[in-house]
């Protein structure tokens, strides 16, 4: 222990030094645990939310449901089931419910639905979706004919409480289903997969609009603990035997697991990074430091130390170094993530992006886990008292007398006579600025792999996130949208056919015509009910032109079954391969499309599967089917008008000034030319978030950077201190030593960023190649258009530039305070410091 003792003491006998190394420390582990407390915070916040408001813990269906949601797998007798449930002491409550597709339909307007039937009393247990009514009141009783709507349903149908809505269907019989029923009240959840989608009625009123008589497809339950679902499913699975399926929350919500997991994956990515970068710093800074104290250990082995005891002096040192600082970032991060996690990140602005994550809303509290903050603690801890192990040994190796004189053998003999460097019309002291550069390599080697390391960090993610976003901006608009829509301000919002463009056969000519535009296509975009025998779905039914839409989008490329659509096969229409499963149907059997036509009839027809499409994204799978513009035209009653026209652009950066020209070109009253921002908002506003993310990490990075190369400068030049003594001594002017340090620090950092580019980019033009695969992660998000698991990094130079000038600056401003320092020694104190 006398060895610790001295070491402890040797902690506070130079300050600066152990201020600095400290410093690094606690940085970079502050900086980790609140990135992962972020991170954790996300992921939590949707998974609570999404259980609560609709999914509940657990869920029993009769065999087969999850898969295939039919009615023919209806509970006629919930007894069994509900006994069960009341027999566990974790379930809180149970609900029942039947659930369905309808079509609900206010005067003109229509808009596909999914029904809930809830019994009102046994809901109120289970979820919380009653406790964000905004108007009106929640149900009043189990047979009232009366409905809930979400705020984004309400406002597409022009609906208000008290409004009357018609709600069409394909029942449990075969029959339709029709009923009409009283807005009750509107709710707002804050989440678009249920404000747009989710209409709520009384159970008994459900059961008569399906002919299901008593039966029901679900009862959901709630337990006192999330995290005993998947042990509970097990237990109700061997009671209730295998005529029903028990699912957890996990299997209920595949797209909430699978994003909670890619985000994980990408924070790991994140980390490993941002690891690195603290890993570097830390062990230059203790590198440096262990360097800077060679004439020290040689006085030490010159008054009869021991090897051994030299590296156990290091060692401790370098042990109460790592404690001081995890206690520091233990402090400094569980101070600002426990600030956070109380007020939340408001990311308002983002909403859109936030709805795209099913179960985030606008403020994201992050969540402190204290064993993940032990564990990163442990592995800088371990980090730094590895980082000394090295030095540790060096020192023990060195020669006393070649010690005291600040040389080790190497150091000794590799003199700046054995790195000749060419004569270059440079000033004086930068030449021997240079050539203090070549005599000790070691310490240049050091100074120019914090930068680098520094830099090739930047480099990666800023090329990452360019790769992400560029693939998730291509993919969304190359399967649907395009670049730019023409279409009635409207027609976004309510898809009706009255919202259709006039009949201008100048239009489209003139449209094409535009400098700007690559390729144009005509569209006809519906909401439908389309029925196989066994099942109905809503979707949206796109009319195409085939040769027309092939150049604007690429959907077509996408089909694995059959063939794309032809010119004059009208009734032909080409599903994704989710609604192919949904509905059970296959290649070249026939669907029965309904919806309303522009007279305000029912409008019908059948048309034969000719091609099953798939993409990376199942939603939109099981979202959309294609027909020939004709047969969209004749069901709809158009005529020869479109509903919109959607623009491929030879350049997508032009977007928002090109729809701005062609809305003043086209010149007709609320028409108008739609950028994809406009028609993709979660995308757009998902890039805007990913670009906030990326700041803040690439702040905590360039942080973290910086000291660690600051920290690095900072102890090349104190290590240097009797150097500059001599050279004072000798008749050199104080400024002329800050010139030769400011020239030292140039040249280094210099290095270290072409080093630290270079690098960077070599690892980004590798994976810009083979592609980092995600797939695993990402193949069930479902709810972010255009995400794609295999990622392309894009070399991102431009974006470098401004953290590697601002790095650039630090770097030299952190080399300045010591060199005046140290031009301030008197010469005999500076050639005395030890």
């Amino acid at each position: 222990m006398t060895f610790a003792r001295l070491a402890w003491r040797n902690v506070f006998r130079n300050t600066r030094r152990s201020i600095l190394t400290v410093a690094a420390i606690a940085v970079g582990l502050a900086s980790l645990s609140f990135l992962w407390s972020f991170i954790e915070g996300v992921n939590d916040q949707m998974i609570e939310n999404s259980t609560r408001y609709l999914a509940g813990h657990v869920q029993v269906h009769r065999s087969g449901y999850h898969d295939n949601q039919s009615l023919d797998l209806i509970i006629d007798d919930p007894q069994p089931v509900q006994s069960a449930l009341a027999g566990q002491a974790d379930v809180l409550a149970a609900a029942r419910r039947l659930e369905g597709m309808a079509l609900a339909s206010v005067g003109d307007k229509s808009r596909g639905v999914m029904i809930l039937g809830v019994d009102p009393q046994q809901e109120t247990q289970v979820t919380t979706l009653h406790q964000t009514i905004v108007a009106g009141t929640y149900l009043r009783n189990d047979t009232a004919q009366e409905i809930l709507l979400g705020d984004k349903t309400a406002q597409s149908l022009g609906a208000v409480v008290g409004s009357e809505i018609v709600l069409l269907t394909q029942a449990a019989d075969g029959s339709i289903g029709a009923a009409k029923y009283t807005v009750r009240g509107i709710f707002d959840a804050r989440m678009d997969m249920i404000d747009g989608t989710v209409v709520i009625m009384p159970l008994k009123a459900a059961q008569q609009l399906y002919v299901t008589g008593e039966g029901i497809t679900s009862i959901v339950a709630k337990l006192d603990d999330r995290r005993g679902a998947q042990a509970l499913a097990s237990k109700l699975a061997a009671a209730l035997g295998g005529s029903f399926e028990i699912l957890p929350w996990q299997k209920l919500l595949p797209t909430v697991l699978q994003s909670v997991s890619f985000h994980e994956v990408i924070a790991y990515i994140l980390l490993l990074v941002l690891f690195v970068v603290v890993a570097v710093g830390v062990t230059n800074t203790i590198l440096m430091g262990v360097m800077e104290r060679t004439r020290e250990f040689g006085v030490m082995m010159a008054l009869g130390t021991r090897a051994n005891q030299v590296t156990m002096v290091v060692f401790w040192e370098a042990c109460f170094l790592g404690l001081l600082g995890l206690l520091l970032g233990a402090l400094l991060g569980l101070g600002v993530t426990a600030y956070f996690s109380r007020v939340g990140i408001d990311l308002g602005n983002y909403a859109k992006a936030m709805e795209t994550m099913q179960g985030l809303t606008g403020i994201v509290y992050p969540k402190i886990r204290l064993a993940r903050l032990l564990l990163l603690a442990a592995i800088v801890f371990c980090t730094a008292i590895v980082a000394a192990l090295y030095p540790a040994w060096k020192a023990s190796r060195l020669d006393p007398m070649e010690a005291i004189r600040g040389l080790s053998r190497r150091g000794a003999s590799l003199s700046a006579s054995r790195l000749r460097l060419p004569n270059m019309p440079l000033p004086i002291f930068a030449r021997i600025a240079m050539r203090g550069l070549a005599r000790n390599p070691r310490r240049a080697v050091l100074t120019v792999a914090a930068t680098a390391f520094g830099l090739a960090a930047f480099v990666f993610l800023l090329s990452f996130v360019q790769g992400y976003l560029s693939q998730l901006v291509e993919n969304s608009t190359g399967y649907i949208t395009g670049d730019i829509q023409i279409q009635h301000e409207r027609f976004r919002d309510d898809m009706a056919p009255e919202y259709a463009l006039p009949a201008r056969t100048d239009l489209l000519d003139m449209i094409r015509s535009h400098a700007g535009v690559a390729a144009a296509a005509p569209r006809v975009q519906a909401q439908v009910l389309i029925s196989s025998p066994v099942k109905s779905q809503i979707v949206a039914l796109i009319g195409i032109e085939p040769p027309a839409e092939s150049r604007v989008t690429f959907i077509d490329r996408t089909v694995r079954e059959g063939r794309w659509l032809r010119s004059g096969g009208d009734r032909e229409v080409a599903i994704g391969r989710k609604l192919a499963a949904d509905l059970g149907i296959r290649l070249g059997e026939k669907l029965v499309v309904m919806t309303q036509a522009l007279d305000g009839s029912l409008a019908s027809g059948a048309f034969r599967v000719a091609g099953i499409y798939e993409t990376e994204s199942p939603a939109f799978d099981g979202a959309f089917a294609f027909v020939t513009l004709p047969a969209a035209q004749s069901l709809l009653g158009l005529g020869s008008r479109v509903s919109t026209v959607a623009l491929r652009l030879q350049d997508r950066g032009q977007a928002e000034v090109i729809a701005a020209k062609l809305t003043e070109q086209i010149g007709m009253r609320a028409i108008l030319a739609q950028s994809w921002t406009k028609l993709l908002p979660e995308v757009a506003q998902m890039i805007d978030y990913v670009r906030m993310n990326l700041r803040l990490i690439i702040g905590i990075v360039f942080g973290v950077v910086a000291i660690g190369v600051m920290n690095t400068l900072l102890m090349a030049v104190m290590e240097r201190v009797r150097e500059f003594g001599i050279m004072m001594a000798l008749g050199t002017r104080p400024a002329a030593i800050v010139r030769v340090v400011v020239y030292e620090a140039i040249v280094l950092t210099v290095i270290g960023m072409i080093a630290g580019y270079l690098a960077g980019a070599a690892i980004v033009l590798y994976y810009a190649s083979a592609g980092i695969d995600l797939s695993r992660y990402a193949a069930g998000i479902t709810t972010i258009p255009g995400l794609t698991g295999l990622i392309y990094p894009e070399l991102a130079t431009a974006s470098v530039v401004f953290p590697a000038t601002t790095l650039f600056v630090l770097s030299l401003a952190a080399t300045l305070y010591p060199a005046w320092k140290a031009a301030r020694l008197n010469p005999v104190e500076a050639i005395r410091h030890v």
